[in-house]
């Protein structure tokens, strides 16, 4: 059985600022009992999955090293609102980083217009 170590909120932004230079998305944090996987890990594993290595080190992995380096501070300073609006804004950059905001829009067009030859 692996080890639950607990830390602080320092701890934690220190480990990050170690680590800032290529955080690893799929690491865990252990922090009292619970195993939280960093914001934004999923959505790393897909971007890995959809783009090329090039492309994943040359666009994802600067925007995701920002977003951690806000995110923790946040966190340490316990500024629990101001961290929420850094994970909104980094899943928002993701969606139009990805081209995943253009095929949201693309299929909200199509159903729209479905929805309209519907008579009412």
């Amino acid at each position: 059985m692996q080890e639950v170590i607990k830390r602080s909120p320092m701890q934690i932004h220190m480990l990050v600022e170690k680590k800032r230079e290529q955080p690893d998305p799929s690491s865990t944090l252990f922090i009292s009992s619970v195993i939280i996987k960093p914001p934004g890990a999923q959505l790393m594993r897909i971007a890995r999955f959809l783009f090329s290595r090039e492309a994943i080190d040359e666009v994802f992995v600067p925007t995701y090293n920002d977003f951690w380096h806000e995110y923790a501070e946040a966190k340490v300073k316990e500024e629990n609102w101001k961290a929420r609006w850094i994970r909104l804004r980094y899943y928002w950059a993701f969606a139009k980083t990805s081209g995943l905001l253009k095929a949201f829009e693309w299929v909200w067009d199509r159903v729209k217009g479905i929805l309209e030859k519907i008579p009412i």
